[in-house]
């Protein structure tokens, strides 16, 4: 079957792991307004777990006026700025699905 999922695996994981730490990272970012940032919550523990390595990673690319209960969302738009070039990259080598296939 042509245009199958495992046609395009590669591409679908990788998108799927972005969209997941792009979305926790919004999802700390409500949560916050909430609950507070810094909360001991679990569910902000989790959030903390998942994104700190991320936060970390593109602190270089981070504007330092950012306060840091902003900086989840900032870096969210970043890895959705990040996930469009990928798809576009990868439609135009033929390695992700086409819409009208």
């Amino acid at each position: 079957m042509e245009g199958s999922f495992s046609d395009h695996l590669l591409f679908h994981l990788i998108n799927y792991a972005m969209a997941a730490v792009m979305y926790t990272m919004v999802g700390q970012s409500i949560l916050g307004v909430f609950i507070g940032f810094y909360s001991n919550f679990f569910v902000m523990r989790f959030f903390r777990k998942i994104t700190d390595p991320f936060v970390r990673l593109f602190s270089v690319v981070t504007p330092r006026f950012l306060v840091p209960p902003l900086v989840p969302l900032y870096l969210a738009f970043i890895l959705l700025v990040l996930r469009i070039g990928f798809t576009l990259i990868m439609l135009n080598m033929g390695m992700a699905p086409r819409a009208l296939d």
